[in-house]
C-alpha cells in the first residue's frame, strides 16, 4: 500500500518546521534590541505622563501589564514558540482531527486509503480487459487521472492552510509587538484574524475529508465495487467509478470554497478570488438591504409629517 500524500505531507511539514523555526529564532534576535529601547523610551514618557496627571495610575498598570506580556513574547524565544507556534501549528489542528472524528487517521492518510482503495479496484477492473476493448481501457485510464488530480487538489488546499500558517506564524516577531500602541494594534489584531482563519479552514478541511472517506466507503460497500469489478462484468464496474469519480469532483468542489468560507468567517488567508467575491456579494446584499430599509424610514417619515 503506496501512501503518496502522507509521505509527501510529513516531508514537507519537517522541511517547513526547520524554516520556520530558524526564521522565527532570527527574527526574535533581530528586534529584541530595539524593542529593548522601545520599552525604556515607552516606560519614561509613561512615567513622565503618570506624574503630570495626564494618565491615572489604573490606566498606566493595564498598560505595564500589556507592555510585560508583549515582552515576554518578544524577547523570549521559548514563551513565543510554546505559546504561539505551538498552539496553532500543534495543539488546535491535533485538537480539531480528534474532536470531528473518532479514529486518529489525518487528512493525508485518508487521502492515501481512498487513492489506494481505486487503484487497487481499478487494477482488478483492469485484468478484465481485453486488448481490443481500448474504449474501455482509455475510460478507465481517465478516471484514474481524474481522481488522482482531484484527490492532489484536495491535498494542496490542506498543505496550503498548514504552510500559510507557518508563513504567518514567521511574521509574528515583528508583528506582535504592535499591541504596545492604539495606533498600529489593528494589524496585530489582523495578524492574530489571519492565523484564526487558517486554523478554521483546517478544521474545515479535515471535517469534509471524513465525510468524503466515510461517503466513498458507503457507496462502495453499496454497491458492491469489490465483488462486481472481480465478477468479470467490467463495464459495471467502469460506470460505478465514474459515478465515484463524479462524487469526488462535487467534494474537490466543495473544498475549493473552503478558502471563502474561512475568510469570510474567520477573517483568514483566502486561497482563491472566492474570498474577495463572497465578501463582494454579502456586503453588496447587506448593503442592498440598509439602503431599503433607509428609504422606508424616510417615507413612513414623510407620510406621518402629512
Amino acid at each position: 500500500m503506496t501512501t503518496p500524500f502522507e509521505d509527501f505531507d510529513t516531508s514537507l511539514r519537517t522541511a517547513f518546521s526547520t524554516g520556520t523555526s530558524n526564521v522565527i529564532s532570527q527574527g526574535l534576535s533581530a528586534v529584541a534590541s530595539p524593542f529593548t529601547a522601545l520599552i525604556v523610551l515607552w516606560v519614561i514618557v509613561q512615567g513622565v505622563l503618570v506624574m503630570r496627571g495626564d494618565l491615572d495610575a489604573r490606566r498606566g498598570i493595564s498598560r505595564i501589564i500589556r507592555v510585560t506580556l508583549v515582552s515576554a513574547f518578544i524577547l523570549e524565544a521559548g514563551i513565543y514558540n510554546g505559546y504561539v507556534v505551538n498552539l496553532f501549528q500543534t495543539v488546535l489542528p491535533t485538537w480539531a482531527a480528534s474532536s470531528v472524528s473518532s479514529s486518529t487517521a489525518s487528512t493525508p492518510k485518508l487521502l492515501d486509503d481512498i487513492w489506494n482503495s481505486l487503484v487497487n479496484y481499478s487494477a482488478t477492473i483492469d485484468k478484465q480487459l481485453h486488448w481490443f476493448q481500448v474504449v474501455d481501457l482509455i475510460e478507465l485510464a481517465m478516471i484514474a487521472i481524474a481522481d488522482g488530480t482531484m484527490l492532489t487538489i484536495a491535498f494542496a488546499i490542506y498543505i496550503c492552510s498548514s504552510l500559510m500558517t507557518a508563513v504567518i506564524l514567521s511574521l509574528g516577531p515583528f508583528v506582535i509587538a504592535g499591541f504596545l500602541f492604539d495606533a498600529t494594534r489593528n494589524i496585530s489584531e489582523r495578524w492574530i484574524g489571519k492565523l484564526v482563519g487558517l486554523a478554521l479552514l483546517s478544521l474545515l478541511v479535515d471535517v469534509t475529508m471524513i465525510i468524503v472517506a466515510t461517503g466513498i466507503r458507503t457507496y462502495m460497500l453499496a454497491c458492491n465495487l469489490n465483488a462486481v469489478s472481480a465478477a468479470g462484468t467490467p463495464g459495471i464496474a467502469i460506470q460505478i467509478m465514474e459515478q465515484t469519480a463524479m462524487f469526488i469532483a462535487v467534494s474537490t468542489f466543495i473544498l475549493i470554497s473552503l478558502p471563502a468560507a474561512a475568510a469570510f468567517i474567520g477573517g483568514g488567508v483566502s486561497l482563491n478570488p472566492a474570498g474577495a467575491i463572497l465578501n463582494t456579494i454579502i456586503g453588496g446584499a447587506t448593503g442592498g438591504v440598509g439602503t431599503v430599509a433607509k428609504a422606508g424610514a424616510n417615507i413612513g417619515r414623510k407620510s406621518s409629517n402629512k
